[in-house]
């Protein structure tokens, strides 16, 4: 991590730990509920600027919401780096209600950092919390891939045989073990032999 990076992080962090927020990693900061195992991740990036900006960095800044639960049925059924990965995750400026981007804020001076940390702070408040405050729970998941979310779209317009062993994860916990294997067993153009190996370790691991 650069210099400049961590001066920026500083500031920004005694707004975060405000908010409820603690330190998980040197760039990161997490919240977690354990009643439904859910956590709230928002961490900090950085890249190297190219040619005549290689002496800037530029910073990016991720929201991301995982579910244990989700992750720990998953891995009984497949395991892959998919099992450690966020229900849902992007730039915090993507989740804004208006003005959406990429946030990639340019910076090569720490007298910027005061002017840097304020940008962040701002599209945490728009991006990052209203990603958080959409999807408070499994049930809002479940309800913003039926309703065909554009944040969600992984679940719908990209849905493959690993996501949708993910969505039945999901589908198990919000409704039924039996409700999660029909909707998967509906949802493939899979093989029928494939499809029924899912399904059976579905129903001995679930």
């Amino acid at each position: 991590m650069s210099e400049l990076l961590n001066s920026v992080i500083k500031q920004v962090e005694s707004f975060l730990l405000e908010k409820g927020y603690s330190r998980s990693a040197r760039d990161s900061f997490s919240k977690r509920f354990k009643g439904i195992e859910r956590e709230e991740v928002i961490h900090f990036s950085e890249r190297k600027g190219k040619r005549e900006l290689y002496d800037y960095i530029y910073i990016g800044v991720t929201s991301s919401i995982y579910f244990a639960n989700v992750n720990a049925l998953d891995k009984k059924i497949i395991k892959d780096p998919l099992n450690s990965h966020p229900i849902i995750s992007g730039s915090i400026g993507h989740y804004k209600k208006s003005d959406s981007c990429i946030i990639s804020i340019p910076m090569n001076r720490f007298e910027q950092k005061d002017e840097v940390s304020k940008a962040i702070i701002t599209n945490i408040q728009q991006g990052a919390f209203n990603l958080f405050k959409s999807y408070p729970d499994l049930n809002s998941i479940i309800l913003g891939i039926e309703k065909n979310d554009e944040w969600l779209k992984n679940y719908t317009k990209l849905l493959d045989l690993r996501m949708s062993i993910r969505l039945a994860a999901i589908y198990h916990l919000v409704k039924s073990t039996e409700y999660a294997i029909s909707w998967f067993d509906n949802s493939q153009i899979e093989s029928d032999k494939k499809r029924k190996e899912i399904i059976m370790k579905m129903k001995r691991e679930w």
